[in-house]
């Protein structure tokens, strides 16, 4: 008999994957998604844990489940473009992205992600414009601002790449890869 979808199952996964065991928690989030075929989050915590080990086509896959399910699902949606970027797919990426901020036009996340994908494609001004869409959201977001000044480099306006990037690194708060990018 199978039993019906529990938390002590999904907590019990998630505290395996925080303990670095991303293996062994995408075993246990296929086994709650089997448990309760119906829900979407073991499915979509099982595709960030594929997408942690660098397997984004098997991430897709399970993001694509989750969105057979629930077709407005914006996490499966973000997770799924983020492995389609990652296994070198930007302009497949890039509709996942635009369909999302359809849904929901108002998230910083999906705004970096689309930027990321138009940076990929060589659109550095499209993306810029979607970074700085993104930082009208969450201006104080260190991600967002850190690809506008790498997409700015890209694109050939050093001057102004370095005074975006000098700005982040500069902040109590920037990591050792935002000093690095600069």
């Amino acid at each position: 008999a199978i039993e019906p979808f529990a938390p002590e199952h999904f907590r019990i996964a998630r505290s395996t994957e925080a303990a670095g065991d991303a293996a062994t928690a995408a075993g246990l989030y296929h086994r709650a998604h089997q448990i309760d075929p119906a829900q979407t989050e073991p499915l979509i915590a099982l595709a960030g844990a594929l997408r942690s080990q660098g397997m984004n086509v098997e991430a897709a896959g399970a993001y694509r489940s989750a969105l057979a399910l629930d077709a407005n699902n914006l996490p499966a949606l973000h997770g799924l473009g983020l492995s389609l970027i990652g296994a070198g797919q930007p302009s497949a990426a890039l509709d996942i992205f635009d369909t999302a901020l359809h849904i929901d036009s108002r998230d910083a996340k999906l705004w970096n992600a689309r930027g990321v994908a138009l940076d990929m494609l060589g659109q550095h001004g499209a993306a810029q414009t979607a970074y700085r869409t993104g930082i009208d959201i969450a201006p104080h977001d260190t991600g967002l601002r850190n690809n506008l000044g790498l997409s700015l480099a890209l694109g050939g306006n050093s001057q102004d790449a370095i005074t975006v990037l000098e700005g982040i690194a500069e902040s109590p708060d920037a990591s050792a890869r935002n000093r690095q990018n600069l």
